[in-house]
């Protein structure tokens, strides 16, 4: 660390957190829950034909494509091409199999599962290839799986009387309430019409999938590991689920895993984490090794030969980067860390500082004020953060009222990719901030998405809350990995029909559990540049502030040369 005259540093106004800290806390974590869709009232009436309605998705190429209501095989929107797979395919096995009435790899013999041409769900960028079924499914072949049922079990992060938004609200006050007038019934019911269509749509070889909906203790502030492993006994001895589909915490899904119980969670956790927990645990979420190895990568090629670009008050441009890298205590994300303090010594330009703070939330003012004294005192230009929200809430707060507003380059952690996360953020600090994301990819318009269309298509009067593309993604990865296991559903197996999974590519960016024989638990491996605007509209919410979207999809090799593509006409 630098040995510069110390500068005292005076930390901004605490009112948000004031009486309120853990509480924020918690909330902003939560805050993936509730983040995917445009400002638009919910009962807004539109036309909804089928699941398949037609919307644009962000390709892995930065184009867009628009596929019709009615693709279908005979349109060239089947799934089943040279080298796809079908369910309890060998890995790497083609699905000739689109010749209907074919036996479904890895099937039971004589069960009656066989492939079939085109995809599961016409126009669903992300379905599974046909599949048909008719005989034995070989009954109960795993905990929560019988021969005509599948019980799995949802967290509700709240105790019931409240959804996730209008805690979030009563928190900050401006969080925007007129887009979540629903209450929890509507999201339990949702959740359910979502089951329901699930359960018409995909192949589940005779058996249909059971939610158990219940207040668990893991996702309340201060819940500790007694109360995790409470909630994982629940979900495997008192509910016998299959699976849990709203695992909260790295703690939790562990709880499940040691209770054999297949979890999917928004946790972030590092390849390494998952590779341990095999076959249990699973993420919509990336994993923050791959987004620490594209920001170490970036740093190295595209920051640290270029000198600072969008810096502000007391932050020259033109100067070389110095730079802080910046990560929680916590194994999996210290050894995410690493991988951005490696590349940058492997490119011979190291960190001037690098931070490793606690995440415990009643130290949070303390941990804080330390990071901002660092930055200030190193002189730091270039902050490469791989942090949760409220950290980053308090530094940049107090960064502006020290007057130093350095570079600020993210690695995306719990939705900081969104705005309303990002408007929380001190604006003056927040204008010179830039991040990579592998997360959500482009998302629809409230009304236009297949989530909303499902639950429409099942309940035409539901109610459908601003959540539910969440939701949708969720029991989406579940249904896919249940009909890609094929009629023998285990942990084991719905594990080898993801890793078999051909891919798709839609509102949540480019899907793949496979990249050249890797197996991933997560679906996105590729990433994207945005930066903040505090001046322009947000499109979810009307208000100032919004990130802008680079829309090219790239890959540690083909990042492209030259300075980030962040900021081209400069900082707000």
């Amino acid at each position: 660390m630098s040995s510069s005259p110390r500068v005292e540093v005076r930390p901004a106004d605490r009112r948000l957190l004031r009486g309120y800290g853990p509480v924020v806390l918690a909330f902003l974590g939560l805050l993936v829950m509730a983040l995917l869709v445009p400002t638009v009232a919910p009962q807004q009436n539109v036309a909804v034909d089928t699941p398949g309605s037609a919307h644009t998705a962000t390709t892995g190429t930065g184009t867009s494509s628009t596929p019709s209501a009615g693709a279908s095989a005979a349109s060239g929107q089947s799934g089943a091409t040279t080298g796809s797979t079908v369910p309890g395919a060998a890995n790497g096995q083609p699905a000739s199999g689109a010749t209907t009435g074919s036996t479904v790899p890895g099937d039971a013999a004589g069960s009656g599962a066989t492939a079939c041409s085109g995809r599961q769900v016409p126009a669903d960028p992300y379905s599974p290839p046909c599949a048909s079924f008719s005989g034995n499914n070989g009954g109960a072949t795993s905990r929560g799986v019988t021969g005509s049922t599948i019980t799995v079990t949802w967290l509700n992060p709240t105790d019931g009387s409240t959804t996730v938004d209008q805690e979030i609200a009563a928190v900050l006050g401006h969080y925007p309430p007129g887009v979540f007038p629903e209450t929890w019934q509507d999201v339990e019911a949702d959740l359910q019409d979502l089951v329901t269509y699930f359960n018409d749509h995909f192949q589940l070889y005779g058996r249909h999938i059971v939610l158990k909906i219940y207040n668990g203790q893991e996702a309340s502030a201060g819940s500790n590991q007694s109360q995790v492993n409470a909630d994982a006994l629940t979900v495997a001895d008192t509910d016998q689920a299959f699976a849990e589909v709203n695992a909260q915490s790295v703690a939790y899904q562990s709880a499940l895993a040691a209770q054999h119980v297949l979890s999917i969670g928004d946790t972030y956790a590092s390849e390494s984490y998952y590779q341990s927990e095999s076959p249990y645990a699973w993420g919509y979420a990336p994993d923050c090794t791959e987004i620490a190895q594209e920001m170490g990568a970036v740093a190295a090629q595209q920051l640290a030969p270029n000198p600072v670009a969008w810096g502000g008050t007391g932050v020259a441009d033109g100067q070389k980067r110095r730079f802080a890298v910046i990560y929680p205590d916590e194994s999996n994300y210290a050894q995410c860390g690493s991988y951005i303090t490696s590349a940058l010594t492997q490119a011979g330009d190291p960190a001037t500082t690098t931070i490793s703070y606690s995440g415990d939330s009643s130290e949070a003012d303390q941990t804080t004020e330390g990071i901002t004294q660092q930055i200030v005192n190193d002189k730091i230009t270039t902050v490469l953060c791989l942090c949760d929200s409220v950290t980053q809430l308090l530094v940049s707060g107090d960064l502006d009222n020290a007057n130093y507003l350095p570079e600020w380059f993210n690695g995306a952690l719990i939705s900081e990719e969104t705005d309303v996360i990002a408007q929380q953020m001190d604006q003056s600090t927040w204008a010179h901030a830039a991040l990579i994301t592998n997360e959500l990819g482009v998302p629809g318009k409230y009304g236009t998405t297949l989530a909303y269309a499902a639950v429409k298509s099942v309940d035409p009067n539901a109610f459908v809350v601003n959540e539910v593309d969440i939701l949708y993604q969720q029991l989406y990865m579940l249904a896919l990995g249940i009909q890609l296991a094929g009629p023998d559903l285990t942990p084991q197996s719905y594990a080898q029909g993801m890793w078999n999974y051909q891919g798709g590519d839609g509102m949540y960016g480019p899907w793949s559990f496979n990249v050249a024989g890797v197996h991933y638990f997560t679906p996105i491996h590729q990433f994207r540049y945005q930066w903040w605007d505090p001046d322009a509209i947000s499109g979810y919410d009307g208000t100032k502030g919004t990130w802008v979207v680079d829309p090219t999809w790239y890959t540690i090799s083909d990042i492209p040369k030259g300075p980030a593509p962040v900021f081209p006409d400069g900082p707000s």
